[in-house]
């Protein structure tokens, strides 16, 4: 079931829609449960109950100093009380309180969904009432009220007399920025089943004119999923700026399914108009982040003790407007067998693709190819005299069908690791030592006519060390040793320091792609955490190549404070298009991100994040954020600068200027019942890939 809030409809002075949240749940003719320190009959016989009296309706608390009770047929009175419904957070005040079996009236009522139980924002009503049949509280002459301010009033109206969820307006989002002026969008919230709702959202953007996204989501028992998607009807600006259809749009479609306890289905499929549709409005527009591509996949999986089975297309829309086709694979099958006894595993990894060029807008370069891939191997460790002695051998069989021809490989790999543990204990902390030596030896193969699929080196150490290439169409010869230590460091709660160093001596250090020769990196590797404490972290990489184009530094650095938090970031690389396999002109990375929160008290936070490219002394990226917050509401304001390139300009013109783009974003919350716009921390956090 899906457990999203409930709101309804209120209008504001401003035009604004609010929602409101009532989630107590009332039900007629239970039996009522009160005390009073005082307890009488008046000439009708109804009961009188005076001094200190506390009723239980149902769910419904009532704290009043008279309550007169007719049991015989359960009707009754009270004037000045106070009432709660505790775990749903709806309480208040009224003059009078007249009910029946039938139904419940407030007259002269203030009342709150604040989880604070504080008068920070409330309702008044000069009524509010409710009945056994009907599914709605209704009102008249409410007003809403925050800090003493009337911020919206309505002659009258109604709100769900229960947890269920119904249909209504949401809270409206308001943005501005210089690219796209204002951005306003209003919600509205269609409750079609117990585990199936959907979003409507208008969207007008002052320099784009109106659009509008749609959401639906389902749940059942065994599959659940989201679709995503949006149109903006006649947008002048690009259609100007591009000379292309002013109708654009973006679907998203994220699917999982378990057929049985190890089958699973999931689809993930994204799309859209143009390649700037995500910069242009980001991901809330479609559900998705700004990223590089939009994944189109569909995976379908097996599991067993003893195998693994994966039917996969993976394809791809390029987002990038100078993107070129890739190959794209459809289908993809992974089948694995594995077995194990006491000394050793075994088992066999297959792949068989079908790869075809796609993916780019303005590209159209095709190519088809097969892979066929079998690595039978065999695993097993010996521990003689404390020292560990771990052996690995496959034997890789490949064949690719190209269009015009096909190539047949087989290599062998063997890996030997040799470690040793060390351990050395105090009365404050505990040190391991673990030396190692790893030999990796693999023939040298022809493979001048391999296409190149997805090659590249990985940057992390453990992947970095001993497989060379992301991908399986190109083996790299093998003849290396590498020599390291670890070592970390303890006390009785936790980890205090880690230290990795390893050295790649290699007898093979060049790989021929394409007819082309790329050298492979022998670094010095030194991995480096320190904990001093529970508040800070400092981590260090560093490699040292003897061919500086792999050069490589990143360290970053955390520390809370009682009222406070920095990180700090800071990345470095010689060339980074060395670890691409890229001969193209050389490409320099110097970065430095930095983020900084300060809590002045309860109610005051100050956020700011930099992004700054110092090898081109540009700020890439800067937001400022400042909240206030008690225990009833929260409002935010954030700036938010940054650079991107110009498109329009490097489209029309192959010039590669900057655009500077600035926004300006607001973030409103009444606790317990809604909030306008989003978080400041959606704007600190890096963005990430699909």
């Amino acid at each position: 079931m899906f457990n999203f809030s409930k709101k309804i409809f209120l209008l504001s002075r401003y035009c604004f829609l609010f929602l409101l949240v009532i989630v107590g749940s009332f039900s007629f003719g239970q039996k009522i449960n009160y005390s009073a320190g005082k307890i009488s009959s008046n000439l009708n016989e109804n009961l009188v109950l005076e001094d200190s009296v506390s009723l239980q309706i149902d769910n419904l608390s009532i704290s009043t100093e008279k309550f007169v009770l007719n049991q015989e047929n359960q009707s009754g009175y009270s004037e000045s009380l106070s009432f709660l419904v505790e775990e749903k957070n709806f309480w208040g005040e009224a003059a009078r309180l007249n009910f029946s079996n039938e139904n419940i009236t407030f007259k002269d009522v203030s009342f709150s969904l604040c989880p604070c139980f504080e008068k920070i924002w409330w309702i008044e009503a000069s009524e509010i009432s409710f009945s056994e049949d009907s599914e709605s509280v209704n009102f008249k002459n409410a007003k809403l009220i925050i800090q003493d301010k009337t911020i919206g009033a309505w002659p009258k109206g109604s709100f769900p007399a229960s947890s269920d969820r119904r249909s209504g307006f949401l809270l409206p989002e308001i943005n501005i920025s210089n690219k796209s002026g204002i951005d306003a969008s209003i919600p509205y919230y269609f409750n079609l089943k117990k585990n199936l709702d959907a979003t409507l959202e208008p969207r007008y953007i002052s320099k784009r004119g109106f659009g509008i996204s749609k959401e639906l989501r389902y749940l059942t028992n065994t599959f659940d999923g989201v679709i995503n998607s949006s149109i903006l009807t006649n947008d002048k600006e690009y259609e100007d700026n591009y000379s292309n259809n002013s109708f654009r749009w973006s679907f998203n479609l994220i699917h999982s399914q378990a057929f049985e306890e190890n089958s699973f289905f999931e689809i993930k499929y994204a799309n859209v108009s143009d390649t700037f549709f995500l910069n242009d409005f980001g991901g809330d527009f479609n559900g998705t982040t700004k990223t590089l591509y939009s994944p189109q996949q569909l995976i379908f999986s097996n599991y067993s003790d003893n195998h693994k089975a994966v039917l996969k297309i993976n394809a791809f829309k390029i987002i990038d407007p100078l993107g070129e086709n890739q190959f794209q694979e459809l289908p993809k099958l992974e089948f694995s067998w594995f077995g194990n006894n006491k000394l050793y595993n075994y088992g066999i990894d297959s792949l068989f693709s079908f790869y075809r060029k796609g993916g780019a807008f303005n590209n159209t370069s095709k190519e088809k190819l097969e892979d066929y891939h079998i690595s039978p191997y065999l695993n097993f460790s010996t521990n003689r005299n404390s020292i560990l002695a771990e052996v690995s051998a496959k034997i890789n069989l490949s064949k690719f069908n190209l269009e015009a021809s096909s190539f047949e490989r087989i290599q062998p790999e063997l890996r030997l690791k040799f470690s040793k543990n060390f351990v050395k204990k105090d009365s404050s902390k505990i040190d391991f030592l673990k030396p190692y030596l790893i030999f990796l030896l693999s023939p040298q193969k022809n493979q001048d006519g391999i296409p190149l699929l997805n090659s590249g080196i990985s940057m992390r150490q453990n992947s970095f060390l001993i497989n060379n290439l992301n991908g399986k169409n190109f083996l790299a010869e093998k003849k290396d040793l590498i020599l390291g230590w670890l070592s970390e460091t303890y006390n009785s709660k936790r980890k205090l320091m880690k230290f990795n160093f390893s050295k790649k001596i290699s007898g093979a250090n060049e790989i021929k792609i394409l007819d082309k020769t790329f050298i492979l990196p022998e670094p010095y590797n030194l991995d480096f955490s320190y904990l001093p404490d529970k508040k800070s972290t400092f981590n260090l990489n560093l490699k040292i190549n003897d061919v500086k184009e792999f050069n490589i530094l990143n360290f970053n650095f955390e520390k809370s404070f009682s009222v406070s938090f920095f990180k700090l970031n800071y990345f470095w690389a010689e060339d980074i298009n060395s670890y691409l396999l890229n001969d193209s002109s050389k490409k320099k990375l110097n970065q430095l991100d930095a983020e900084f929160r300060f809590n002045g008290n309860y109610k005051y936070n100050f956020s700011s994040k930099i992004i700054y490219d110092i090898e081109n002394s540009n700020l890439t990226n800067f937001v400022l954020g400042l909240e206030y917050e008690n225990p009833g509401l929260k409002f935010g304001m954030a700036l938010i600068h940054s650079k991107e390139l110009d498109w329009v300009k490097v489209i029309n013109e192959s010039i590669y200027d900057d655009y500077n783009q600035e926004s300006f974003r607001i973030y409103f919350e009444l606790k317990g019942l809604g909030s306008l716009g989003r978080p400041i921390d959606n704007y600190i956090k890096r963005r990430t890939l699909n």
